[in-house]
This record gives structure tokens, C-alpha cells and sequence, in this order.
């Protein structure tokens, strides 16, 4: 007895395949994870927005901070790319502040985002717009 053909097997596939891509997706290219920096250095922030399933993200902010969550610094905006929606990231330049102890640090991107869901939690309309959070985060050490 055939319970699942190949049609309901493709039908399982998509929807995994679409419950799974929920939102855009924050790429950190640098720091690149672990890399090792001195106090005075330059530190080179890089990421981009990789547009990903129904939530948008509206705008990013740059934190450092240590693994506890205790916030070091809040970085000014960088220069934003928007290449006609096939990137979307921006770019600054930190220099490390002299004073700042050697230890473990990360770099947190981070934004709001809204998707469409349904009022009754049930995937039926109506519908109503939803909110967000989507972040990445990047690990680096001053020595």
C-alpha cells in the first residue's frame, strides 16, 4: 500500500523548504570569526542583507559587545549599498579604543523586521503584520 507518492513527497519537500526560510539573513564577511585585533588597530566591519523568505529587515545597527551582552560601543552608520535588490549591506571602519582590555568580543548586526501572519495563529486569513528580530554575530579578541 502506497501511502505517500511522488507528488506528496515533492509537496513534503516544498514546505519544509519554505517553513525554513523565514526571514532575510545577515552575512558578517569582517571580522572574519576568531580574528585577533590590538587596542589602536582598525577594525574593518563589513556585512551584507541577503533577501531571504517574507520577513524584511528595515535597517541594522552594529554593536560591540562582550559574550555577556554587556555593550562596549554602538557604531555610527556605514556607507549602505543597495544595488537595485541584489545586495544590500554597508561598511565602516572602527579603530579600536586604546583603553579597551584584552578579552573575547562580538560583533552584533542586528534590525527589526515585519512579516505577514495570520490574526488567529492558524495560517488563515486575516491577516496582519507581524514583527521581527533578525541578527548575526561575529566573535573576535583583542590581545
Amino acid at each position: 500500500m502506497m501511502i505517500c507518492g511522488p507528488l506528496c513527497v515533492l509537496f513534503i519537500i516544498l514546505c519544509g523548504t519554505l517553513s525554513s526560510v523565514l526571514g532575510d539573513r545577515i552575512i558578517i564577511h569582517q571580522p572574519t570569526e576568531k580574528q585577533t585585533f590590538t587596542p589602536g588597530s582598525d577594525m574593518l566591519i563589513d556585512y551584507a542583507v541577503q533577501f531571504e523568505g517574507m520577513a524584511r529587515l528595515g535597517s541594522t545597527m552594529v554593536t560591540i559587545m562582550k559574550p555577556d551582552f554587556t555593550i562596549i560601543n554602538f557604531l555610527p552608520k556605514g556607507r549602505w549599498v543597495n544595488d537595485n535588490g541584489d545586495r544590500r549591506g554597508t561598511n565602516v571602519t572602527w579603530t579600536i579604543p586604546e583603553t579597551m582590555e584584552p578579552g573575547d568580543y562580538v560583533v552584533h548586526v542586528a534590525g527589526p523586521s515585519s512579516y505577514m501572519c495570520s490574526v488567529n495563529n492558524n495560517g488563515q486569513p486575516p491577516y496582519t503584520r507581524c514583527a521581527s528580530y533578525i541578527m548575526a554575530d561575529q566573535s573576535f579578541t583583542i590581545v
